[in-house]
Formats: C-alpha cells, structure tokens, sequence
C-alpha cells in the first residue's frame, strides 16, 4: 500500500547504529500501515506547481549541505514533468535502498538508463531540455527504467568505502535488471567510468540482451579527469568548457549542472568517484571484457578535449561481437547539443530503425545578417584582403553576440545565424554589428524576428528562421529590418522603430507588417516612451 511520507522528514546522517533520534527519518505511517516494504510506492506530496518527493533513503551521510538547501532544488520540476512515470519506488540491494522510477511504454523491451560517469541525481534530468530529450528518445524505444546508485541523489549512502565503487554500482545494476525489469533488458551506460556496466554484463550474462556503452574508461585510462579539476574545478579552470563545449555559454545549463551535480553527491563521494579503482579491480573488468556474451555497441566521440583510444577500440575489439561507432561533435559528456546523434545510434542498434523525439522548440530571437556587395568587394580587394575583412566580419560579429547574450548557429559565407533570448539584446547585437562593420568600408543589412524555432543538434529550422531571412533581404545597406513581434516583443525598451509597411514574404504565407529598427545614435532620448510602449517614428 501506498506510505505517506511526513512532508517535514529530516534526512539521515547515517545507517550506524547510535545515532541520535533527531537524525532518523521521520517517516509517518498510517495507523494500518507495516513497516516501509522495499517497492512500496511513495505517496508525492506537492505544493502549488512543484513536486516534492519525500522516502525512506532520501538521505546521505556526508553530504555537506543542509536538507532545506536539498529539498528546494529538488522541488523546482513542474508536476507535469513526472506525469509519464511511475511514483518513486526503491529496491535492496545487498542491504541498500535504490531509488528507481518507470515510464511505461507499449514497446515490447526494457531499457536501462544507467550513468556511473557522475553525480547527476535521475530526476534531475527532466530539467534540462537535452536530458528530457534523452529521456524522451530511450523512452520511445521501450520501458525506460532509471534510477540512483548508491550514493547518489535519492538513494542510500555508501556504507561500505573497502569495496571498490565500481563493483558495488554493477551489483547494484544487477538488482534493477533482476528486480524491476519485466524481460531482459537493454542497459544504455553512458559514461561507464571504470567498468560498472561491464562487470554486471560478464557477471551476470542471462540479466541483459544488449550493452550500450558510450565513451566507456578502462582498463587503460585514455580521458585526463583527475578528481579535484573533474569535480570542484577552481574558476581558472572551467570544467564545462572542456567536456560540453558546445552548452558551456549557455548560463542556465551551467546552473543546472551545478545544481544537479552538488545535490546528486556530497563533495566527500562525488571526489572518490572519478578515482582509479584497486588493480585487482582493474584486473577484473579486463578480464570481463572476454566474458560478455551480449551484443554490445561502444559509442566514441574523436572530436572530445578530454581523449579518445585510437582504432581499433580497446574496448569494441576485446568483446566478442562488439562495434564502435564515432559520433560528431566535440562534447565528451552525453548531455551535449547533438544528443540526437547518440539516440540514432542507439535505436538503429535497439530497434534496427532510427527513432528521435519530435524537434525541440524554442522561443527567441533570430538575427540575420548578410554583407552588402560582397561579391563587388572582393573583386576589388582580391582574395588575401577579402578573406582577412570575412574573418575580421565573423570575429566583430561573434564578439557583438557574446557580449549581448546570443549564439552564433552558424556562418554563411558573408553572413551569421544566431539567435538571443529576448528582441531587446537582438537588437543591441544589431546595432554594434551596423557601427563595427563601416570601420572596414562595409555595409550589412540585417533582419530580426521572434517566434519559436526546432533546434537540430548544434543547429536551428522550422519557419521563424526562414521568416528572418526573407525580412533581411528587404533591408537595404545598413538598415535592419523587423517583423511586428519585435516592436510587441520590446515593449519596456527604448528601441524606436519606423513602420516600412505590408509584405509578401517569399514561402510564407500572408502579409507581414515590417518595420525598420533606428540606430541608436539617431533616436531621441526623451519620455515618449513613458508608457512602456516601443516608439514609432513618424
């Protein structure tokens, strides 16, 4: 039966016993109710739009931090996001309680979605657009199983520091295939740091079908993660930069990822993680490597600043039946922009068929930009000085974007995509690009729209990309050129704007009211605008 959790639970310190009573779970039962059956279903309790999951091994041991602290990052999710899964459920595991959780599906296999590389708590990961994808493409694949090892997020604390992790965490994988899983299921492992995954796949060859192994570590170490840069880096060292390039300028993933990855761990576990197991540890998962029976794909990112093993994989060739597949992109971390291509892979191995969640869309600013005459100019600068005016161009370009909050998507030659969270940092990019450009004797037209846009991996489509395009090649040498959601969208700003006017825009349908966005050192600074309106010049 279902046990109600008292919403004021404190966590536990530890499973020693002596502890003082104040330190013990505070769990509340109803007067018919046993005592916690492991797999009994947790009662969530929410307030307004936030989850808050309380049970028994809610706790670790060391961790640093108070249960307040804890608690308010683990009630940010909106309740919606746990709609598709099952309550929070827990297993033993040799004495251990597993957090565990199960989104249904009508496909006809279980997957395990297992991550031993770091500290990132399960239900954390629906918080970020890449994880909620990633969950979304496994769970379209079959009955998705996820859940915390020992030490980790909502799990019991590490009680036994003598036994390596590594073969604790395989036995604890061993529990969730037996225990929760309804047939032999997938294990998906990404980042399986010193072998967990593979001494469960050799220890255990009749719990799995098929191993999934992205940038697997050991027996021989090809990745630089020494422990103190890989887990509390110094602000010299930016840690994010050197294994998820392609998300480290964006603040709210740098926010998320240190929020998920402290409250996953305490620093005490999360520094032990990245540790080199005992040589007969090691010993032990090369020997496994020979044992695993399953068919097995290992998936390697080349491109990665951390290191990759040189063909043929020392993991792939010493599994029998074993492939290696390179991935692109330079993110060694699997929470990277291109996490479709990981998902392609994954199900083309699972399903023999590529399956991908439907494209992500997102709400923002779309800046296009393109150089006047460029074909004129480089005829007359010829090709050395032209190139060094493009790179000059690209470089002001980039700088005007990073500075107002923005990403550059992609270059075109003579002219950048990108995109800003709001119209009014849009326009600001847009301003300093016009100003920094006539310094090289060149024009620039540019168009901005708002709307909603899929993003592709490191790349973006759908209609408001094409609708900023078309509005750009209306503009003329140094103008820019908006569509009417700009001037809504700027509202509170000092922007001015001149209406253009009524078009056709090539591929999309309708008419467009367009309007031309003043350069700054020609608007008047007076209280017109008092209203929080965008002024129209007249």
């Amino acid at each position: 039966m279902p046990i109600a959790v008292n919403r004021r639970a404190r966590r536990r310190r530890d499973h020693a016993p002596g502890n003082s009573p104040r330190h013990q779970p505070a769990v509340q039962h109803s007067p018919a109710a046993p005592d916690l059956p492991l797999g009994a279903r947790i009662t969530v309790l929410s307030r307004g739009q936030c989850v808050r999951v309380r049970g028994w091994g809610f706790s670790r041991g060391d961790h640093r931090r108070s249960h307040l602290q804890v608690r308010r990052q683990l009630s940010v999710a909106p309740r919606e996001t746990f709609a598709e899964m099952d309550p929070l459920r827990y297993v033993d595991s040799a004495g251990h309680h597993l957090a565990y959780r199960v989104r249904e599906s009508a496909e006809p296999r279980d997957i395990i979605l297992f991550t031993p590389g770091g500290t990132i708590p399960m239900d954390f990961l629906d918080r970020d657009r890449v994880g909620a994808r990633l969950l979304d493409g496994l769970a379209a694949m079959g009955r998705l199983v996820s859940f915390d090892r020992r030490g980790i997020g909502l799990s019991d604390p590490i009680t036994d520091w003598s036994c390596p992790l590594v073969e604790q965490w395989a036995e604890d994988l061993a529990t969730i295939a037996k225990h929760v899983c309804t047939r032999k299921p997938v294990v998906v492992s990404l980042g399986d740091f010193w072998g967990p995954a593979r001494l469960f796949a050799a220890t255990h060859p009749d719990q799995l079908s098929a191993l999934v192994l992205y940038e697997p570590t050991g027996p021989i170490a090809f990745v630089d993660l020494s422990p103190g840069v890989a887990v509390w880096p110094t602000p010299d060292d930016d840690w994010i930069w050197r294994v998820c390039p392609s998300r480290a300028p964006d603040r709210a993933f740098r926010e998320w990822f240190d929020a998920a990855g402290r409250t996953g761990a305490s620093p005490g576990v999360a520094s032990r993680i990245y540790e080199r197991p005992p040589e007969t540890t090691v010993l032990r998962l090369e020997a496994a490597h020979g044992r695993i029976a399953a068919r097995t794909l290992v998936l390697r990112r080349p491109d990665n600043q951390v290191g990759c093993p040189p063909s043929p994989d020392p993991v792939a060739s010493a599994i029998v039946g074993g492939i290696r597949i390179d991935l692109p992109g330079s993110d060694y971390h699997w929470l990277g922009d291109d996490v479709d291509s990981l998902l392609a892979e994954v199900s083309r191995f699972v399903t023999g068929a590529t399956i991908l969640p439907a494209p992500e869309r997102a709400l923002c600013a779309v800046l296009f930009t393109d150089l006047v005459g460029s074909t004129e100019h480089a005829t007359r600068f010829g090709d050395q000085r032209w190139k060094a005016t493009l790179d000059r161009h690209d470089a002001v370009t980039a700088e005007a974007v990073a500075r107002n909050g923005g990403a550059v998507i992609k270059t075109t030659g003579d002219g950048v995509l990108a995109t800003f969270p709001s119209a009014d940092r849009a326009l600001r990019a847009a301003d300093a690009i016009r100003t920094q450009v006539t310094i090289d004797e060149l024009n620039v037209r540019i168009g901005v729209h708002v709307g909603d846009v899929e993003r592709r991996a490191n790349d973006i489509a759908g209609v408001g990309v094409n609708i900023a395009a078309r509005v750009m090649a209306l503009a003329g040498p140094g103008e820019v050129f908006v569509t009417a959601s700009v001037p809504i969208a700027a509202i509170g700003t000092r922007h001015r704007f001149e209406l253009i006017g009524e078009h056709t825009l090539k591929g999309v349908a309708g008419l467009w009211t367009v309007y031309r966005a003043i350069p700054s050192h020609l608007q008047i600074d007076d209280d017109s605008e008092a209203d929080g309106r965008p002024t129209l010049a007249p």
